[in-house]
């Protein structure tokens, strides 16, 4: 099933449904679908939460955008500041005072019109319950101070594998919980 997209010039531009192979454009994950034991059609059944949308939030939303993950759903509180546009590949300066997980989250659907991202603005613990997270096939923390107490407050509740990403001064951190 294909359904268009305007164009700038008026005409349209067609584009496939999510999770919808069309057999009469080139398959984009031609080469997951070659790696055996690879899944795309699970992955593109998966729903993965991302909490933290600056400079590591980018590269993990960046990549399950590139890899077709089916909806990410991406967290965060701040808004983007000019000193982010450094190190956050997603963002702009057109972008700078507005929250950081719209921003993000819209220019990551640009990667790729099949996967659905969601933003999600406020703090994490607020906007996310324990509860919840059993809906997701993953949830990634991608904050630059995500504690010991969060990841294994997380890991105790999550019914989903998490994995943690953060950074202390120069040095970066990351490990499965």
């Amino acid at each position: 099933m294909i359904s268009p997209l305007p164009q700038r010039d008026g005409g349209q531009v067609p584009t496939a449904q999510p999770g919808l192979i069309d057999p009469l454009q080139p398959d984009r994950y031609a080469r997951h679908r070659a790696i055996e034991g690879f899944s795309q059609e699970e992955l593109q059944g998966s729903r993965i939460a991302v909490i933290g949308a600056g400079a590591i939030g980018n590269e993990v939303i960046k990549n399950l955008c590139l890899l077709g993950v089916g909806t990410i759903d991406v967290y965060d509180f701040d808004t983007v500041e000019l000193h982010n546009l450094t190190r956050s590949v997603l963002l702009r300066e057109s972008d700078v005072g507005r929250r950081k997980a719209s921003s993000v989250a819209g220019r990551a659907a640009d990667l790729d019109p099949a996967v659905r991202l969601n933003a999600v603005e406020g703090d994490v613990w607020q906007t996310l319950r324990f509860a919840d997270l059993a809906g997701y096939r993953c949830v990634i923390g991608a904050l630059d101070n995500f504690g010991m107490g969060e990841r294994s407050e997380t890991e105790r509740h999550a019914g989903a594998p998490s994995e943690a990403e953060g950074s202390r001064g120069g040095a970066g951190t990351g490990g499965i919980i």
